[in-house]
């Protein structure tokens, strides 16, 4: 009828569980925090407040400040976004926590993983764009299988 919408769902819905829409193509949904703010801001003038956009930043991580200690799964995620949007870096840096062992980076290991990191992105975009799709379709891939 008009005026009406069918959704299908690819899993079942509780009761009063919230429904999202994307707003985004396919490629922003797979980028990084701060790309997919600066689209939805400047085509519909806001700020999502997904658990995806409020959670650790699953695409962007950082090497433990306890280096070899954790191993392999010693990683950094930001619960913000690091340089953009919230305007804290290094501090937001600093607040994060590593997700295996629980330690924290001191305000110079923060500065030096930025720098890192701005460095790589001057030297490869292409590549990171696609590290990022990669990332994206690989997290995607496995938050269907949970």
């Amino acid at each position: 009828a008009e005026g009406t919408v069918e959704v299908r769902a690819l899993k079942d819905i509780a009761a009063g569980e919230e429904l999202n829409i994307a707003y985004l193509e396919e490629d922003l949904l797979l980028s990084p925090r701060s790309a997919r703010r600066a689209r939805l801001s400047g085509r519909w003038q806001f700020l999502c407040g997904c658990s995806r956009c409020m959670g650790p930043e699953k695409l962007r991580v950082f090497r433990c400040p306890a280096g070899g200690f954790c191993g392999p799964k010693g990683a950094v995620c930001p619960a913000g976004d690091v340089q953009g949007d919230d305007g804290q870096g290094v501090p937001s840096l600093v607040a994060a926590k590593c997700c295996e062992c629980g330690r924290s980076m001191d305000n110079a290991a923060a500065e030096d993983a930025l720098s890192a990191e701005e460095r790589l992105l001057e030297a490869a975009p292409g590549a990171q764009r696609a590290a990022q799709v990669a990332a994206g379709q690989l997290t995607a891939a496995l938050e269907a299988r949970d």
